[in-house]
């Protein structure tokens, strides 16, 4: 596999998990058969707990360390996310927009005295422009389904992006696959 790590670069809380997935099918598929195989992997980071333990098919080294990395900064499965991305055709509505939104989002918090979700954010989507519409997103963290489910219906129906030539969209992801 040349540049197995590559996907480890990605902004994403998952990179480490897909890396080991990845590496784990490969040298799985080039054992089947009497003859088995041999994968060779070309790394920059070859001490990586993800590397390491995709190259010893040691999984619950991999699930050990991935769920201790995954503590600190809050990711699932200690916190239950959502990921709301606004896009539009123009730049600077999109990123008015988003933030407008995560103000909503917070006076909402601050109304209901709710410490239960704290929004981080808003920044530019990774891939800032997909078929030609600009991303900005912002994150909602809770450790409980709930009020991360109260607050995403709220989004969902009761607050409006300000109709325009910009074409402004609004997408809830709960429990996002990708971050980008």
């Amino acid at each position: 596999m040349v540049n197995a790590d590559v996907a480890m670069n990605l902004p994403d809380f998952r990179a480490s998990e897909r890396t080991f997935q990845l590496l784990t099918q490969v040298a799985g598929r080039a054992g089947r058969g009497p003859a088995g195989g041999q994968v060779l992997v070309q790394t920059a980071l070859p001490a990586h707990y993800a590397i390491r333990a995709a190259i010893r098919h040691d999984y619950r080294e991999f699930a050990a360390r991935e769920l201790a990395e995954r503590e600190g900064p809050a990711y699932p499965p200690h916190e239950r996310l959502a990921n709301v991305v606004i896009s539009g055709v123009e730049e600077l509505p999109v990123q008015d927009a988003a933030q407008r939104t995560a103000d909503a989002v917070l006076d909402l918090l601050a109304q209901h005295r709710a410490r239960a979700v704290t929004l981080t954010g808003p920044a530019p989507c990774p891939i800032d422009r997909i078929r030609g519409r600009w991303r900005w997103h912002f994150l909602l963290r809770s450790a409980s389904a709930a009020p991360l489910g109260a607050v995403c219906r709220h989004l969902q129906t009761r607050h409006e992006l300000a109709p325009g030539r910009a074409d402004l969209r609004m997408i809830v992801d709960r429990d996002p696959v990708s971050l980008l």
